[in-house]
């Protein structure tokens, strides 16, 4: 029982580093340092990072536990990165567990015939083309999902969900993990360029982990509904773990947010956080359902499955989210040009800081306060408090 602690720890650890080194450290690049070369690393991210390393045995540098870094080189992070794939490929085993195949969804030019030929998708057109000059090096999948997949996405709200499984060999190789940056640091260019007010960036999914897969991370169902982005796809074999873990934490994560959101006055500033409030309510009903039920269900089909569950007065954040929503109307786009000079300067967080700063997301968000109203965190938090009262072995929160 502690081997598998350890285990799923270190898979977790590693995790979180390897989304650090692709998507966090990638946003804080600015204006006066891109260059992902010479851009040092945020100290207190890595130092969090380091120390949770040597915890599991990771490390292999003759550094003392308590030092703290006040820089690490990108190709030292990457080395650091490269060796720690490498042990926990030797640690995870298959036993246990049932395989399954990993679906496959609808191919890019069977999305663009149906529809996906529409210029707001520019930025998908785009991704493949990057992909298709070194994608199959990198990965061995490589997908959008979500309602851009499925051609039902909302003006207004919907995000460029991607989701990609990292080649074990791009894993354990520090050179070949720098390239595959640069590579990230486009593909979130490019996400951003679809909604520059995303709150979460692309799954980056080690093929380690495919022995011992974390459906709560990543639910493999989504791949039967994504749109396949490489030219040959590889079919690929999973062995599904318990992932209750993951599941718990996301709730505590949203619990916690709802819990410290400033009551009086209630105030968004701007579109990125009224996305990232309405993102995390809507949330809840498929993390609740896969939680209980301990089965992996497509988004947009809990909706329905987990009201039944629930009292009107209980659900009526999840209706309000989802009535605004639909409403909110056109959010502001990054014009061609300045994608084009975020490409040049490698620099994603150019798009969200125009779109940010300007007058249409912080008019959105002032009309989205109005509709939710000053107690909207405390009407989440007694739906949650509901949730946790019908799943096993979790604690009812106090509101």
């Amino acid at each position: 029982m502690k081997q598998i602690k350890h285990l799923i720890y270190s898979q977790k650890v590693i995790w979180r580093a390897l989304n650090y080194f692709l998507y966090d450290s990638i946003n804080l690049l600015s204006y006066h340092r891109p260059s992902i070369k010479k851009k040092p690393f945020n100290k207190e991210s890595i130092n969090r990072i380091h120390i949770q390393l040597k915890k599991i045995s990771l490390d292999h540098y003759e550094r003392e536990s308590s030092s703290e870094i006040s820089t690490m080189s990108l190709y030292s992070y990457a080395e650091l990165l490269a060796k720690s794939f490498s042990i926990l490929e030797a640690q995870i085993e298959q036993e246990g567990t049932e395989s399954k195949y990993l679906p496959s969804g609808q191919h890019y030019h069977e999305w663009k015939q149906d529809g996906g030929f529409a210029s707001k998708y520019w930025p998908v057109h785009d991704l493949r083309n990057l992909l298709a000059c070194k994608g199959n090096q990198f990965f061995l999948r490589a997908i959008v999902h979500g309602s851009v997949a499925t051609l039902d996405d909302t003006p207004g709200f919907s995000d460029l969900d991607l989701a990609f499984i990292v080649r074990s060999e791009v894993l354990k190789d520090a050179d070949k993990l720098l390239e595959l940056r640069r590579i990230a640091t486009e593909i979130l260019i490019l996400t951003y360029a679809f909604d520059p007010f995303m709150h979460h960036g692309p799954y980056y999914i080690p093929e380690t982990d495919l022995k011992w897969y974390p459906e709560a991370l990543f639910p493999s169902i989504l791949f039967g509904y994504g749109v396949e982005l490489l030219d040959t796809p590889q079919e690929l074999e999973i062995w599904p773990r318990s992932s209750d873990d993951i599941t718990d934490h996301q709730l505590n994560t949203f619990e916690r947010f709802f819990k410290n959101w400033p009551a009086n006055p209630f105030m968004l500033k701007d579109s990125y956080e009224l996305e990232w409030v309405l993102g995390s309510t809507m949330i809840l009903p498929a993390l609740y359902l896969q939680r209980k039920t301990r089965e992996f269900r497509y988004k947009r089909d809990t909706f329905s499955l987990a009201e039944k569950d629930f009292s009107p007065e209980e659900w009526e954040p999840i209706r309000t989210a989802s009535a605004l929503r639909t409403s909110l109307g056109p959010r502001p786009k990054p014009p061609r040009p300045l994608v084009w000079l975020a490409r040049q300067l490698r620099w994603p967080g150019l798009l969200q800081r125009w779109a940010r700063r300007h007058p249409d997301s912080i008019r959105r968000a002032q009309k989205a306060t109005e509709t939710l109203g000053p107690d909207y965190p405390l009407r989440v938090l007694r739906l949650l408090q509901s949730m946790r009262s019908k799943l096993p072995g979790s604690a009812v929160i106090s509101i």
